[in-house]
């Protein structure tokens, strides 16, 4: 269907109703400290990650720094979800890397 990537600085603008967001990092990471919404569902592979939303609900993808949800992100999108993608993860999310 699609699939965007967003500045982690613009991830509260698509946080709603009809999205959920999703941190693909380890259950020990996520319980360190997580995006306030957020659930852990560990990235385990493309094709062993087993996300089960309905399709009319958009899905924000974070790992540690982008790389894993990006991968998922697009998996997801070719089977009709709407996905988005935090470009730099968790990481930048809290300010430990910068991207442009």
């Amino acid at each position: 269907m699609s699939l965007i990537t967003i500045a982690a600085k613009d991830l509260m603008k698509y946080i709603g109703e009809n999205s959920v967001l999703i941190d693909l990092r380890e259950e020990s990471e996520y319980k360190e400290g997580h995006i306030p919404g957020a659930v852990n569902i560990v990235y385990k592979g493309v094709n062993e990650t087993i996300i089960d939303y309905p399709k009319d609900m958009v899905l924000i993808f974070c790992c540690d720094r982008g790389n894993s949800s990006l991968l998922l992100g697009r998996h997801y999108s070719s089977l009709g979800y709407k996905v988005i993608n935090v470009y730099g993860g968790f990481r930048a999310y809290r300010g430990e890397i910068t991207v442009d």
